[in-house]
C-alpha cells in the first residue's frame, strides 16, 4: 500500500440539524452512503460503504452576508466485498455566505 494511492468518490447524503435557516451557530450531523473507488489497491474491495458523524459551529454575517464555520468529524468506510475498513477523523473551515 505504500507506493499505491486508492482514488474514490463517495455519494453521501447527509441529515444535518438543525437547518442553517435557523442561524443558530452549533449543528450536528450524520451521513450515509456508497463510495466507488476509481483506482484501488490489489485485492480489495472497488465498493464501499462510507458513513460519517460530524459537528461544527458557524458564524453568518460576520461581514456583510459572509461568515465561516469549524467543523470536525469522524470519516469511515467499510469493504464490500472484501474485509477492511478505514476509520478517519477530519477538521474543516471555510466561508459561509447568505443569501
Amino acid at each position: 500500500i505504500v507506493n499505491e494511492k486508492p482514488l474514490k468518490m463517495s455519494i453521501l447524503p447527509v441529515l444535518i440539524f438543525p437547518e442553517a435557516s435557523s442561524k443558530f451557530p452549533l449543528y450536528f450531523g450524520v451521513g450515509a452512503g456508497l463510495g466507488v473507488f476509481f483506482k484501488q489497491v490489489q485485492d480489495e474491495s472497488n465498493v464501499s460503504f462510507d458513513y460519517q458523524l460530524f459537528m461544527g459551529a458557524r458564524f453568518f454575517n460576520v461581514y456583510g452576508s459572509t461568515g465561516f464555520f469549524i467543523e470536525t468529524g469522524l470519516k469511515n468506510h467499510l469493504h464490500i466485498t472484501s474485509d477492511g475498513q478505514f476509520n478517519g477523523s477530519y477538521l474543516a473551515a471555510g466561508a459561509v455566505f447568505t443569501f
